[in-house]
């Protein structure tokens, strides 16, 4: 084959994948807008009580790998978790501010 074969070939190869991208771009369109929620489900829900238990479990030194089984849940929804209040905690204290919410930990110390 001549390299002006390959060259046609390639060109209808993306025009193909282009074809493909668009009819998946409008499926997922159509989906959205039919209500369907798109992604993986989440493993479970937390309550404002849940998310207090596994941080207080954190903060005693307990392992992601070992909360996230006693939760119910992934290892990276643990850290996630955990996460979150640190950043919480860091912004109240770049604001100069603390809550009463705040457990006594060390970004609540006066």
């Amino acid at each position: 084959m001549d390299d002006w074969s390959f060259g046609i070939f390639g060109s209808i190869a993306e025009f193909e994948r282009e074809l493909i991208r668009a009819r998946v771009r409008s499926g997922l369109a159509a989906a959205k807008a039919r209500g369907i929620q798109l992604g993986r489900p989440a493993l479970r829900k937390f309550s404002a009580a849940d998310i207090r238990q596994l941080r207080r479990d954190r903060r005693t030194g307990m392992p992601f790998q070992k909360l996230a089984h006693l939760h119910g849940t992934s290892v990276w929804t643990a850290f996630q978790i955990c996460k979150r209040r640190l950043k919480e905690c860091s912004l109240l204290i770049y604001r100069g501010e603390r809550s009463a919410y705040l457990p006594k930990t060390r970004c609540n110390k006066k």
